[in-house]
């Protein structure tokens, strides 16, 4: 039987000492495969909250972590999914990093696009994202049923702050949301090793030492609570392990089937904090990035094809613009260009033009060619 309680906590309100009625909902359901109590479905929707940096939030054209997880969720279970119809993510944001709107994500299908929602910030901190978004307010705010938090990549860019001293910040926050929210459930991300493309390799060992080093902190800490915080196994487990070098572009970001193993290891982890029964896997070693490039292709008064890309370079984080071009059957390639404007002198007759974009070191990260668009020269 479920039960309505009323619980008297501090929240962040008008008067710091006001105390304010929150109701809070007991959900008692048969255990998971994991022995931890399934949030109930019968009650309400689930509501998930994703907390952190540009990992969490998401470059503009990408389908961001959170895409996977909906998936991963929500998918028919004949389709390798939980079945959970009754889930929701809440937050305070549905931004990317980069131009704003829905249309910059790249998938919106299967209802992701009524579940934009979340509290990740690029660049983010642990005290910035506190800063920007306070725990007692997103919980006031949001009532998530679990948070998922993926912080710390960018406060391990201090050299000064201790393995200790980072760990010691997953528990600040977990306390000052369990302080207006006891019930919340967590999902804490283990900290990814950095590949170093802008430090020595010295500096970078010594980097990954210590988070690593946090993140062994943050599971000792949190171990004894399976049924209330799962450290997500995303770099300790193998098959595969994070490898900054095949699941990131730039050594930090992670790209499409970086996606889908950071999405993997959150619904592990999801299923062991009872938020569905079974398994559930996403990972796509060879997740294509499609997000449909566009570009504007003309034909110029002397005979050539003009391609301008620059708002498509912004709207998918784009860095390279490579060009596929067929005339009268015959198939060319372009090398890859940065400039904002290309011109291409392909001579006389019907040209059949589709882009295709790169994002971050070269090679690391190359879309699916888009729709072709037809131009004629003379």
């Amino acid at each position: 039987m479920s039960i309505l309680l009323l619980v008297v906590v501090l929240v962040e309100a008008r008067s710091a000492s006001e105390p304010v009625l929150v109701p809070q909902e007991a959900r008692v359901s048969p255990a998971a495969g994991g022995g931890c109590p399934v949030l109930d479905p019968e009650r309400r929707p689930v509501r998930i909250m994703f907390v952190g940096d540009s990992m969490t939030q998401g470059r503009s054209g990408s389908a961001t972590y959170r895409y996977w997880v909906w998936r991963g969720l929500t998918d028919p279970v004949e389709d390798g999914g939980a079945g959970r119809e009754d889930v929701v993510f809440v937050g305070p944001t549905t931004t990317l990093n980069g131009p704003d709107g829905a249309s910059a994500y790249e998938h919106l299908d299967h209802g992701f696009a009524d579940q934009l929602e979340h509290a990740g910030s690029a660049g983010a901190t642990f005290p910035s994202s506190r800063e920007q978004f306070p725990a007692a307010r997103l919980v006031r705010q949001g009532r998530p049923d679990v948070i998922v938090l993926q912080l710390g990549y960018n406060d391990a860019n201090d050299p000064d702050l201790t393995p200790a001293e980072l760990a010691e910040r997953f528990t600040s926050y977990v306390e000052a949301v369990r302080a207006v929210a006891p019930d919340t459930r967590f999902v804490l991300g283990e900290i990814p090793p950095a590949e170093g493309a802008r430090s020595t390799p010295e500096e970078t060992a010594e980097r990954n030492r210590r988070t690593a080093e946090a993140n062994a902190l943050v599971a000792e800490r949190w171990g004894g609570s399976p049924c209330a915080v799962q450290v997500n196994r995303l770099r300790d487990a193998d098959d595969p392990a994070w490898d900054p070098v095949e699941h990131t572009y730039d050594g930090a970001h992670p790209d499409p089937a970086g996606e889908t193993l950071m999405a993997d290891r959150m619904l592990e982890s999801l299923g062991r904090l009872g938020v569905f029964a079974g398994e559930v896997h996403v990972y796509d070693a060879d997740e294509a990035w499609d997000p449909r490039p566009r570009p504007e292709v003309t034909a110029t008064d002397d005979g050539r094809v003009r391609v301008a890309w620059a708002s498509e370079k912004d709207r998918l984080s784009a860095t390279s613009l490579q060009l596929l071009v067929t005339t009268d059957g015959e198939e060319r390639e372009t090398r890859f260009y940065t400039d904002d404007v290309v011109t291409l002198d392909l001579g006389p007759g019907e040209h059949e033009v589709r882009a295709v974009v790169g994002r971050g070191l070269p090679g690391r990260m190359v879309s699916e060619p888009g729709e072709p668009a037809v131009v004629t020269t003379r």
